[in-house]
């Protein structure tokens, strides 16, 4: 293994569309960690990990991506912990963009951020550590993405508007520009936050 290994958390589906990312960068994990072996990736020869083998290569400093995604608010809280956990103990989480993204100048990515397949992400956005810019979505002009929210699959969030941390924005949702909206709250599929 390298002295800087990457190293996959979770192995779901949300993992599929990360590595996915990855791959449109030219980069690839040389292990995961789960707790149950993932087909798709031992078919890959790619090694699985145990959370003693993952533990002990963090005084390497190993940069870690996270590949699950809950859909909840209580879900993302823990995503969010776990972040800050491996982080206290040394690992690095770098921010994972696809090619296919558009990232506009200038913008803030902070540590562990996610921006997925033809997301768009406008100048003065700020994306907070361990924040999903999911599939599709929109984050607009000078709009704040809080520590681990997720912005899923096609929603917009409009300029100037801010998601509070580990907040969820459903599919095809919309926040109205200038809107706040608070940490930890669900904001449901096909709706409008205004």
């Amino acid at each position: 293994m390298p002295a800087k290994p990457l190293i996959l958390i979770g192995a779901g589906g949300h993992a599929k569309v990360v590595l996915a990312a990855l791959a449109s960068q030219g980069k690839s994990i040389t292990a995961y960690v789960d707790p149950n072996p993932a087909s798709w990736l031992d078919a890959q020869s790619i090694p699985r990990l145990s959370e003693a083998e993952l533990q002990a290569l963090l005084p390497q400093a190993p940069e870690l991506i996270i590949g699950f995604m809950g859909l909840t608010t209580e879900a993302l809280e823990r995503r969010r912990a776990l972040m800050q956990d491996y982080q206290s103990k040394g690992a690095h989480f770098p921010a994972v963009t696809h090619a296919a993204a558009t990232i506009g100048s200038p913008v803030v990515l902070s540590a562990g951020v996610q921006v997925l397949s033809a997301a768009v992400v406008n100048p003065y956005a700020i994306i907070k550590d361990g924040a999903v810019v999911n599939s599709g979505a929109v984050v607009e002009h000078d709009a704040i993405i809080g520590a681990g929210a997720h912005i899923a699959p096609r929603a917009v969030v409009l300029g100037e508007a801010r998601i509070g941390e580990c907040s969820f924005i459903g599919a095809n949702a919309v926040v109205v520009q200038g809107v706040n909206v608070e940490a930890k709250t669900f904001v449901k599929a096909l709706s409008v936050r205004k």
